[in-house]
């Protein structure tokens, strides 16, 4: 499935299954990147919206949800992320790094993988106390099984490393 987003002069193209183009849309709806949101109401589902932004098919599963009503609020950065997940060693730091990258950083600075420079990049943002090696904290996280390698140097978050930050990081566990 192939669906376009605008969101004001910002066009986004993506190409997947309806769950995961309507887990990006319902991303995109809830951060309200440029502070319009796609119209979850046009009459089709899978037209154009008043503001020219796309809508989910009629096979999507999961609706768009309406974005905050403050237009002003912003993604979270990595520091309060890494507040809000508050990792306790620099494993569980990576995973969260990982996880940011690939799901929570602003567009222009996301990234599906994860290696030592934005390792470092996203530890500094963090304020997270740096370890002494970076590349070794990558290679111990993936021994953790968090992350994965999949290039040399560089990783990418693993479905455990995800239900660690989600699920047992998360600021909706009882441990937190």
């Amino acid at each position: 499935m192939k669906a376009t987003f605008r969101l004001g002069s910002l066009q986004i193209e993506v190409e997947g299954d309806a769950t995961e183009v309507a887990e990006l849309a319902q991303s995109l709806s809830k951060r309200a990147l440029t502070g319009l949101a796609l119209n979850p109401g046009a009459a089709d589902r899978g037209g154009e919206g008043e503001d020219g932004s796309r809508n989910l098919p009629k096979d999507a599963d999961e609706p768009i949800t309406p974005p905050p009503a403050d237009p002003t609020e912003r993604l979270p950065d990595a520091r309060h992320f890494f507040a809000e997940h508050a990792p306790t060693n620099n494993r569980e730091a990576t995973a969260v790094a990982a996880y940011y990258l690939r799901h929570v950083a602003p567009a222009d600075a996301r990234s599906s993988t994860i290696d030592k420079e934005s390792l470092e990049a996203v530890f500094h943002e963090a304020k997270w106390k740096f370890p002494k090696r970076l590349d070794q904290t990558l290679v111990d996280t993936a021994g953790a099984g968090y992350i994965k390698r999949v290039d040399t140097g560089k990783y990418e978050i693993t479905n455990v490393g995800h239900n660690l930050v989600m699920h047992t990081l998360g600021p909706n566990t009882a441990s937190g």
